[in-house]
């Protein structure tokens, strides 16, 4: 699929802009003080009811739209576009993850997701750790009956040199949490696992409809997002 960047401001709206007229699953992304994203959730367009499903880092939750200031959304996922009813599905898919599941705040990335009755399923026997963006990427994966949403294997360690610089004990602490569940697998969590993903690449991630997104693809089209983002939050 072929991105033109200059359409894509058109796409990235304040949540109190967007048309509740017409039903959408897009990708939501929290700004911080300084116009950085810092949160992310799957924002569900259904009947002119605009609701936030994410994961808080504590809870998993469904939240109506009407006091989430900072939040911008990607218009529409493009990936769902012309299944008849997936929007009524998708939310009752979400709505049972909601009672189902019980995720812990971490970089774990693994490839698990939540499978059609909404319970976690995972190949690699780690229990459910993972972050806001993982949480997002585990949902649309397992409602896509476990087609791969997202190439994770472009993310490894050497991202994080620069968030390790600037959080040094904040990753650290992360990492000694694992260490402490899987402490003979610590190894093989640094070497493949243990990634950060950013919301503004998960917002990134909405514009393709091939399958899996690859970081290649995110990195084209992230340097543009971010600068939309930025500017569209002072207006």
């Amino acid at each position: 699929m072929n991105i033109n960047l200059n359409n894509i401001p058109e796409h990235i709206l304040k949540i109190q802009d967007c048309d509740l007229a017409e039903d959408f699953i897009a990708f939501g992304i929290e700004l911080d003080e300084n116009g950085h994203g810092h949160h992310s959730g799957i924002f569900i367009s259904l009947n002119n009811e605009l609701v936030l499903f994410h994961f808080d880092a504590i809870t998993v939750k469904i939240e109506h739209s009407n006091d989430l200031n900072g939040w911008f959304l990607l218009n529409k996922l493009v990936i769902f576009e012309g299944e008849d009813d997936f929007i009524i599905n998708f939310k009752a898919h979400c709505e049972i993850i909601c009672e189902e599941s019980s995720p812990e705040f971490g970089f774990l990335f693994d490839g698990s997701y939540y499978d059609i009755n909404g319970k976690y399923y995972t190949e690699t026997d780690f229990s459910d750790v993972t972050t806001c963006v993982g949480f997002c990427i585990k949902v649309i994966q397992g409602y896509l009956n476990n087609t791969k949403f997202i190439d994770l294997t472009g993310w490894n360690i050497n991202p994080l040199d620069d968030f390790k610089l600037k959080n040094s004990s904040f990753y650290e602490q992360q990492l000694e949490i694992l260490k402490e569940k899987y402490p003979l697998r610590i190894e093989e969590i640094k070497e493949n696992y243990f990634k950060r993903i950013l919301p503004s690449e998960l917002t990134s991630s909405g514009f393709y409809d091939d399958l899996p997104v690859t970081k290649d693809n995110i990195d084209f089209i992230r340097p543009t997002v971010e600068m939309i983002l930025q500017t569209k939050r002072l207006l």
